[in-house]
């Protein structure tokens, strides 16, 4: 049976990337394609010659491309050249043969898991999918890479980086402290904000939120712990500057009106998405998947981790196991940051001092599926008006770890790199 199933292809497309490298060779450099992303067997020799020119630092073209080629494959790439019109929608037609490679590698681990599911335990069959997917969805296929490859990658992307100096790669946080540190946040990453209920994480979340939503971002944000007049009272605290004892009980007067209305105006203007019902990881990948595909969200929030649900998990470290997976999962698909609030243990409390990563609440998979965890530390005998709070950067898969101060102030849930901000 499996032999019957066709993997995915697009054998146009293919053509397109062809044929628009030949006419502009300078694409070539800026694609993150490999020979093994391509379907058909000339389609590999063609992108092949390419590569291997481009080693040899010679010029692409159909005069050292016949060096390289069969007769046949050299006829072919010659007519896909001369029936693309234009390059400007070459990262259009790139992205699909990159996707048709996805679920290429995808099928086959299917198929390969599907073979052996009788030989292997239900956690060996599980381990096997979870790993084999998340490779390639990484872009860690099976391929081999050289390691010119790797290093022209590498070369370039520092070359850009030096282009835009002094500007942040990521989404950036409202925090410059923080932001020195991880640069942003990253498309594919999936950040964990940790600490002890009322260290202010929720609050740190919608800060991030409200900066990056006035950077003109798109932002989405997953409430499993509060409602939408909850959530409503700690925005508008933050952006009217009012305290929020005043918006609940309603004890304004006309100055407070005007912050109020000014406040108000301000948050209607935000590019934010909310979602209040979705609680079963299932849902959760299709909100995920509608805010990113029809409302164009760039950063997405869920508060908090061991909240979501999964009915058909065995266990309880097994169901936040699958729901931190299916969250590593949605960020690398649609290729943005997802930040994920969690909750610490009792442990850092009760031996007064710092968190650490393995104070991470019910299972070690959110530790390993993060590629950065801030842990926030507020200390008991520092609160007041403006209280520092550490945010620890116990795991930085890119950026490594560090620790910075940020200081709260909990009558308007708003944050700052200094007191007085």
């Amino acid at each position: 049976m499996a032999s019957q199933i066709i993997p995915p292809h697009n054998q146009d497309a293919e053509k397109v990337v062809l044929g628009a490298i030949l006419i502009d060779h300078s694409l070539l450099p800026k694609s993150s394609l490999s020979v093994d992303d391509f379907y058909f067997p000339r389609h590999k020799e063609i992108f092949k010659a390419y590569a291997l020119l481009e080693e040899e630092r010679a010029p692409i073209d159909l005069i050292t491309l016949a060096e390289k080629l069969s007769n046949e494959d050299f006829l072919a790439i010659n007519s896909y050249a001369s029936e693309t019109a234009s390059t400007a929608n070459f990262s259009y037609y790139e992205g699909i043969v990159r996707e048709m490679a996805v679920k290429r590698r995808i099928q086959r681990i299917c198929l390969e898991a599907s073979a052996a599911v009788s030989d292997l335990s239900v956690d060996e069959v599980a381990a096997k999918l979870r790993g084999g997917i998340g490779s390639a969805l990484s872009g860690r296929g099976s391929e081999l890479i050289s390691m010119s490859q790797v290093a022209s990658e590498t070369s370039s992307s520092v070359k850009r980086r030096c282009e835009q100096r002094g500007e942040i790669s990521g989404v950036p946080s409202g925090l410059k402290d923080l932001d020195t540190i991880t640069d942003g946040f990253q498309k594919g990453d999936l950040i964990i904000l940790a600490g002890r209920p009322g260290t202010g994480k929720s609050a740190l979340a919608m800060h991030i939120a409200h900066h990056a939503a006035l950077g003109k971002k798109p932002i989405g944000f997953i409430s499993l712990e509060m409602g939408s007049h909850q959530l409503g009272v700690r925005s508008m605290a933050s952006f009217s500057r009012l305290p929020m004892w005043r918006l609940r009980k309603g004890r304004l007067d006309e100055s407070h009106k005007e912050q109020l209305s000014s406040g108000a105006k301000d948050l209607s203007s935000l590019p934010i998405w909310f979602s209040f019902t979705a609680r079963e990881v299932n849902s959760i990948a299709k909100v995920i998947t509608s805010m990113v595909k029809d409302r164009g969200c760039k950063l997405i929030f869920l508060d908090y981790l061991q909240l979501a649900k999964n009915k058909d998990a065995k266990s309880r470290e097994r169901e936040v196991a699958e729901i931190s997976w299916a969250l590593k999962t949605a960020s690398q698909v649609h290729d943005i940051p997802i930040i994920a609030l969690a909750q610490l243990n009792r442990e850092s409390e009760k031996q007064n001092r710092e968190p650490i990563l393995a104070d991470l609440r019910d299972s070690g998979a959110i530790e390993q599926d993060a590629d950065v965890v801030i842990l926030l530390h507020r200390k008991k005998d520092k609160e007041g008006e403006n209280t520092p709070v550490d945010l620890i950067i116990a795991k930085g898969r890119n950026i490594g770890t560090g620790k910075v101060t940020a200081w709260f102030n909990p009558e308007n849930m708003t944050f700052g790199d200094r007191p007085d901000e």
